[in-house]
């Protein structure tokens, strides 16, 4: 069967008459055009081959003639057609299939960050998300030197970002600065070190600058303790001053907390909400904005869909679990809360100091009407100095 034949439509028909050779006559005085004829004198019957639009002559000539006619199958892409028009719903899948066939690979869906290892991955995707790399967007539109600028421009530890784009997969290829890179250099610099707060000098060492303290010397706040400058006779030299100063220092802390709070007892209610989110935005299915009062703990749990290969979607169903309890006023023991101080005090001093201990302590705690106060007098040994950047002083006054 030719092209045409096919596009146009033949049907394959058997005509029973007691005779088939007067058939086959009577069906050329009709000037209808037949293929593959064969007759079965055994049966009386003629196979023929015949155009879609010749059956309505044949039928009439059949009917004239008192032949017995009838129509075996359809033949070629025209009945192919038709028959497919009567399924709209396969018709409408083939079409979404072709849609997404041809569009899919034009958008960009999954995102990869290669090269990085202190950079957050996703950071780095929020940052892309603000140059256009956004789930859904046109690959077309990506333009690698926006993203470049975009990176380079708001991330720090990024030295190189190339953007690769394959399909619907697009990949942020990123190179780190080193960590000398990421240091400001210390050329042309003059820094003295001076202290940071009053004390008393315990010991003290420069490495590298002119030490202007001795042990047993009363500093105060602001002043030079290692200068930047060295006087070399016919010269100053001018350098980063390094160095470790430690000294005896006061410092004094008040601390206040209730004497009494309240206590979660048993679960009266657990609630679970569920919500979906796409991209940053965020679909709740339940009524509400969140939890209001403190009666109420939640879990939160976010889970993403991935296909198979190991791309996810930023598509994510989330369920919160809330877990409503009873509250009661409990009384806290005065020794409890006099521990509780104590350990704060013992923590907190030293998270203040750049380094050094707590040499001694004079404490004091006392209670009035719903509260405890502590109030502490310490007497610590720390490191003191504190880098401060110098004019830089050039001969003459020149700027040479």
């Amino acid at each position: 069967m030719s092209i045409f034949q096919s596009l146009n439509g033949m049907i394959r028909l058997s005509v029973t008459c007691g005779d088939p050779a007067g058939a086959l006559r009577a069906l050329n005085q009709c000037n209808v055009v037949v293929h593959n004829v064969q007759i079965d004198p055994d049966e009386l019957t003629l196979h023929v081959v015949i155009y879609r639009q010749d059956l309505c002559a044949v039928r009439k000539m059949a009917k004239k003639k008192g032949y017995d006619l009838q129509v075996k199958d359809h033949l070629g892409l025209h009945w192919r057609i038709r028959g497919l028009l009567k399924r709209p719903v396969l018709i409408i899948g083939m079409a979404f299939l072709l849609f997404l066939t041809l569009m899919l690979p034009t958008r960009a869906l999954f995102f990869r960050v290669e090269g990085n290892e202190k950079v957050p991955t996703k950071l780095i995707l929020e940052k892309s998300a603000d140059a256009g790399i956004r789930f859904g967007s046109s690959c077309r539109q990506i333009r690698s030197e926006k993203v470049k600028n975009e990176l380079l421009g708001n991330l720090d530890g990024l030295q190189w970002v190339g953007i690769n784009t394959q399909g619907c997969v697009v990949t942020i290829i990123v190179r780190e600065r080193s960590s000398a890179a990421m240091q400001p250099s210390p050329r042309n610099e003059v820094r003295s070190i001076v202290a940071k707060m009053d004390g008393e000098i315990l010991s003290c060492t420069a490495t590298s600058g002119s030490l202007k303290c001795q042990v047993g010397q009363i500093v105060q706040k602001g002043e030079v303790l290692i200068s930047g400058y060295t006087d070399c006779g016919i010269a100053i030299r001018a350098t980063t001053a390094q160095g470790e100063i430690l000294a005896r220092t006061s410092r004094y802390l008040e601390a206040v907390t209730l004497s009494n709070g309240t206590r979660r007892t048993e679960k009266t209610e657990i609630q679970e909400k569920y919500a979906l989110r796409i991209g940053k935005k965020r679909i709740n299915f339940y009524k509400g904005s969140g939890i209001s009062g403190t009666i109420c703990d939640k879990i939160y749990e976010e889970n993403y869909i991935t296909l198979p290969g190991g791309f996810s979607l930023p598509v994510a169903v989330i369920k919160e679990t809330w877990i409503y309890a009873e509250l009661e006023q409990v009384d806290v023991e005065q020794s409890m809360l006099k521990q509780c101080l104590i350990d704060f005090a013992t923590w907190y001093l030293p998270s203040q100091m750049t380094a050094g201990s707590v040499q001694e302590a004079n404490q004091q705690v006392y209670f009035e009407e719903g509260i405890a106060i502590m109030q502490g007098n310490y007497t610590c040994a720390e490191e003191i100095g504190q880098g401060k950047n110098e004019e830089i002083v050039t001969p003459y006054g020149n700027d040479q």
